[in-house]
């Protein structure tokens, strides 16, 4: 059984410091899609470094491959639709929802084993380390993208509140939009676009919602495809590159935006 292996969180920096666009994978165990994800942009962007060179000479980009690297591994060798990660809590089945766990808004625990957010804001070693990297360097971040699975969905913050009186909300909602109507161009999907709260469920402790009580102008929570499953956590193989090429499109869209406004 896979209990806590405290594995390594690693962070690929992409340029020296400078304004940043921070995106990140994995945060639910079972969401192998965004994985495969953020690695294909990794490798387009490694593959194309001359064609986004006048970016990236302006613009850092800070990947987080794999925040729940222990739930990961628990859902590839016992439970394939593990949520959590492996801090299990005294009745010894529930673990800690990560995206339940930030300390912006964070609520106890309503008896919900799936979003179990922890016994108090950033209790956990991976979000506590996420966070710390994301207040550090708060002053230099200009866009925030989490991926997830699944639904096609595009969401601002915020999550905690049916409220869409997040700072620079219009701004988010127009570049939004933009990332919808790529999406639709390009590959021929609909995504919907709105607040968390609104287009799928509020909740409390997200890293959303985090991200933007830090002042971050850009913040999204992308639900990948497929739109809907009967079990739409297991994709096809031949489903792998087209999420990612979806994923692509969404974070160009949001580095492109960052780069002019420099």
């Amino acid at each position: 059984m896979v209990k806590k292996l405290y594995l390594t969180i690693y962070i690929y920096i992409l340029g020296k410091e400078k304004p940043q666009i921070v995106i990140d994978a994995g945060m639910h165990a079972r969401e192998w899609v965004t994985h495969s994800s953020i690695l294909f942009i990794v490798d387009h962007l490694v593959k194309n470094v001359e064609k986004y060179k006048e970016i990236l000479e302006k613009v850092d980009i800070i990947i987080f491959p794999v925040l729940n690297p222990d739930g990961y591994v628990y859902s590839r060798v016992g439970d394939r639709m593990w949520r959590g990660n492996r801090n299990l809590n005294d009745n010894k089945i529930c673990a800690v929802d990560l995206n339940r766990n930030y300390p912006f808004s964070w609520k106890e625990s309503d008896g919900t084993c799936q979003t179990y957010p922890g016994t108090y804001g950033l209790s956990e070693a991976e979000s506590m380390y996420h966070s710390f990297y994301m207040d550090k360097f708060k002053h230099l971040i200009k866009g925030y993208i989490t991926l997830h699975s699944y639904g096609r969905l595009i969401l601002l913050p915020w999550s905690h509140t049916l409220k869409t009186d997040a700072p620079y909300y219009d701004e988010m909602l127009t570049l939004g939009n933009k990332m919808k109507e790529e999406l639709k161009s390009k590959k021929n999907v609909d995504y919907t676009v709105g607040s968390s709260s609104n287009v799928l469920y509020a909740c409390h402790g997200t890293s959303s919602d985090y991200a933007k009580s830090l002042g971050i102008k850009y913040v999204y929570v992308v639900e990948l495809s497929p739109e809907s499953s009967s079990n739409g956590f297991i994709v096809n193989e031949d489903q792998i590159t087209t999420i990612g090429e979806e994923a692509l499109i969404i974070f160009d869209v949001m580095l492109h935006q960052v780069h002019s406004e420099l």
